[in-house]
């Protein structure tokens, strides 16, 4: 796009003129703006350029290059207060700028815009006999070999747009402390409307109370019926206090019972089911630990005899089912309920349903399951092994 420039680009306002930028921005605006083609490629780029679609107007014009750059202007005129680039279309903007319609002479002043021509003020009026214009349709500067002067416009805009925010910003966060403080206010001022005055004047609802207690001292102190009745009602709100303290740690007792009568029953089912299969089996199956106890049993049931005298092992197994059948029923008596705390049965129920009797089991015969080939069981119970047999 180099060899296609924009007469802005072309040409920068002297130094020592600064002061007409306005005036010169106003009488050159739409100049400007105007792209510049070598005359020789202006119908390839017309050809080029007519497919697209472009969002705003491009205005363009076919430029000879190399031309001889005119006589020196007035440096009272427009082309007299300008730089232009060294490039082909330099004689092109020269001569572009220097015709009487761009060419406008500058006045200080609107005193000055009397008589023929087209003139400028510094304030960037113009007039052209007649006919004249005032203000500016493009605030930005365009005019100048480079956009450094623009950008720093630009970041100069920047900064006061940013100080604009940062003033939005407070304002915003103040407006927000006072609609929360307006909110709670209403709020408040809601909550007084909702009650009456009596509900907020407590040096008077206090006086009142006091007033009420003192009258009704006085009217016991006058009556001693009242002031006994006064004490019993006392007395028995003492009591039922009590009596509901006493009435929720039973039910605490009574939850404790339920769970270790519900423990009890499950243990029962399980006691009675192994005792169902030892009776359809005919023979007790014994772990190590269990054929120890069973021995240690045995031996405490036939003290201060001797456990492995065989003549007396009936006797001795007769002592052992008694001590086992004590040790059974001495947790039942222990667990057993009050009388009147649950209906009597002809015998305990347990969780399926089943009422048990109680009946002598038979004497199972023993076997030890687990012990090492090596150990021999007691004498007294391969005796009764041998009379199970028999």
């Amino acid at each position: 796009m180099t060899d296609l420039p924009f007469v802005a680009e072309l040409v920068d306002v002297a130094p020592e003129e600064s002061r007409w930028r306005l005036a010169i921005e106003t009488v050159l605006g739409s100049s400007a703006r105007l792209m510049l083609v070598p005359a020789d490629r202006l119908e390839d780029f017309s050809a080029a350029i007519d497919s697209l679609r472009l969002r705003g107007r491009l205005t363009f014009s076919g430029a000879e290059l190399d031309l001889p750059a005119p006589a020196a202007p007035d440096r009272d005129h427009v082309a007299g207060k300008l730089l232009f680039q060294d490039s082909p279309f330099r004689g092109w903007v020269q001569k572009h700028v220097a015709e009487p319609a761009r060419n406008a002479l500058c006045v200080e002043s609107a005193d000055g815009l009397a008589g023929g021509g087209f003139r400028v003020t510094l304030a960037g009026q113009t007039r052209s006999g007649r006919r004249g214009s005032h203000g500016r349709g493009e605030r930005r500067n365009i005019i100048g070999f480079s956009n450094a002067d623009s950008l720093a416009e630009i970041d100069e805009e920047l900064d006061g747009i940013e100080e604009s925010l940062t003033g939005l910003d407070e304002r915003l966060q103040e407006v927000e402390i006072a609609t929360r403080l307006l909110d709670q206010r209403r709020a408040a001022y809601d909550a007084v409307r909702s009650h009456g005055f009596d509900d907020l004047d407590v040096a008077s609802c206090d006086a009142r109370i006091a007033d009420l207690e003192r009258r009704r001292d006085e009217i016991l102190s006058a009556d001693d019926r009242l002031n006994t009745l006064e004490q019993h009602i006392g007395a028995l709100e003492a009591q039922l206090e009590e009596a509901r303290r006493h009435r929720y740690q039973l039910g605490e007792e009574k939850a404790r019972l339920d769970a270790e009568h519900g423990e009890l029953v499950e243990d029962e089912d399980q006691v009675t089911d192994e005792l169902e299969r030892i009776e359809r089996a005919g023979r007790v199956v014994l772990d190590d630990e269990q054929a120890s106890r069973l021995d240690e049993e045995f031996a405490a049931a036939a003290a201060p005899d001797d456990p492995a005298d065989l003549a007396r092992f009936h006797e001795n197994a007769g002592r052992l089912q008694a001590r086992l059948n004590a040790a059974v029923s001495a947790p039942r008596s222990r667990s057993s309920t009050p009388t009147g705390s649950w209906p009597a049965s002809s015998g305990p129920t347990s969780s399926s349903g089943r009422t048990r009797t109680s009946a002598p089991a038979p004497t199972p015969t023993p076997t030890s399951r687990g012990s090492s080939p090596t150990s021999r069981p007691p004498a007294w119970r391969s005796a009764a092994r041998s009379g199970a047999a028999g």
